[in-house]
């Protein structure tokens, strides 16, 4: 199975390698999901998809038990989908806009090629998931479907095996070139600012409230 080109980040441990958990506090995780979640937190995507070394698995969970409810009153859910022995992935989403982008026909009939469960609920969908990621070696294909890519751009990665595509940002582009070009120039300009109003102080909570 080819790797597909997703958006998501490994965060490594810093300033060194060497660097324990309890070194790793709560603003580092805000930086690096500044640069990774901007758009769903700003609501121009509907999900992003962070993988965290399990050595920090601590400092996320403190953020989460401090912040998550700030998240999910502006809109953001939280679902770990996996916890490997060296990560831990979590995707940070906005249910409405994810289910309606996973009811869309053409996305209906990829999942159910994977044998995702034929419901409008997010919940069976995200657990079939989890047990995809469990199985497979590398990232399904139809993960990119979870993440707001276009379901003929999702179907063109399957139907030509990762090759052959017109360009590539946050994904492979196979249809509407310059539809995709623009959103990619748009997350850029979205992250690009949100991470520079946190550099400038700004709480991450506050930047979620300014949506």
């Amino acid at each position: 199975m080819l790797k597909m080109n997703l958006t998501f980040a490994i965060i490594r441990p810093y300033p060194t390698e060497a660097t324990g958990d309890d070194e790793v506090g709560g603003q580092d995780i805000e930086a690096l999901l500044a640069r990774h979640c901007a758009p769903t937190f700003r609501g121009l995507k509907a999900a992003s998809l962070v993988a965290f070394p399990l050595a920090q698995r601590t400092a996320l969970y403190r953020f989460l038990a401090a912040s998550g409810k700030e998240l999910a009153g502006n809109g953001i859910a939280i679902r770990r989908l996996l916890q490997a022995p060296d990560r831990i992935l979590v995707l940070f989403y906005r249910p409405a806009e994810l289910a309606r982008r996973l009811n869309a026909p053409q996305a209906i009939h990829i999942l159910a090629r994977y044998g995702y469960p034929q419901t409008p609920a997010l919940g069976p969908q995200l657990f079939h998931l989890s047990k995809r990621l469990r199985r497979e070696a590398n990232f399904p294909h139809e993960i990119g479907l979870f993440l707001g890519y276009p379901p003929w751009d999702v179907a063109g990665f399957i139907a030509h095996q990762g090759r052959d595509f017109l360009c590539c940002g946050c994904w492979k582009v196979y249809a509407k070139e310059r539809a995709a070009r623009a959103s990619f120039a748009r997350y850029q300009a979205c992250t690009a600012a949100f991470c520079r109003e946190l550099r400038q102080g700004v709480p991450l909570t506050d930047l979620l409230r300014a949506v």
